[in-house]
């Protein structure tokens, strides 16, 4: 791709994952049943209304809100398809696999987990640091909020800290989270390249 291609791609890339992760984001908050009064929640509805209410209209979740997860994903498969747009763009020789569509949903899929996976790291490593450094007054809100959100995360990997560890002042569990994201996307990496490679033969 030409450059400016590449920083249009950018561009385009990083709007579509900020509002796909803004709508699994939502999903999220409301499984753990945080307060939608928080500044927070307040701010993902209203980004994300436009779109997960009419899906909510069309998929109907009781424990969880399949509409905003589906807004997620339809979200990256338009991200996906911009990227092929500009994929044709640069290369219009280039030619599609015969089960393209197919492909593309898996694509959609795959990308929406490694967006979930670097924003899950970048939310390990902004707790643990309002863990060391926001204890003033200012920072008390931002804080009991990301701590509702780590909290299904940090719990399991502190539990088997604990018990292989015994009682230790020091909690690992963050970086432990960390090391087990990375692995994941180091499988996640080699994945999105395959998928691309059969996507554009």
């Amino acid at each position: 791709m030409s450059m400016v291609l590449e920083l249009l791609w950018l561009l385009v890339k990083t709007l579509l994952s900020l509002f796909a992760l803004a709508c699994w984001l939502r999903a999220y908050l409301q499984w753990i049943k945080l307060n939608p009064l928080n500044p927070l929640s307040q701010t993902l509805f209203s980004i994300t209304n436009g779109l997960v209410l009419p899906l909510r209209r069309l998929i109907a979740g009781k424990r969880f809100d399949l509409a905003s997860l589906a807004a997620g994903l339809l979200v990256a498969w338009l991200a996906v398809g911009a990227w092929l747009t500009l994929q044709f763009l640069a290369r219009p020789e280039a030619s599609l696999s015969p089960v393209a569509l197919a492909l593309t949903l898996v694509l959609a899929l795959v990308w929406m987990v490694g967006w979930t996976l670097q924003a899950l790291m970048v939310m390990v490593i902004a707790h643990a640091l309002f863990s060391w450094f926001g204890a003033g007054p200012n920072a008390a809100m931002f804080r009991a909020v990301l701590e509702a959100i780590m909290a299904p995360v940090l719990k399991p990997a502190r539990q088997v800290l604990q018990r292989r560890m015994g009682g230790t002042v020091l909690d690992l569990s963050p970086l432990a989270v960390l090391i087990l994201i990375q692995l994941l996307l180091a499988f996640h990496a080699p994945l999105e390249r395959q998928l691309i490679r059969w996507l554009l033969p």
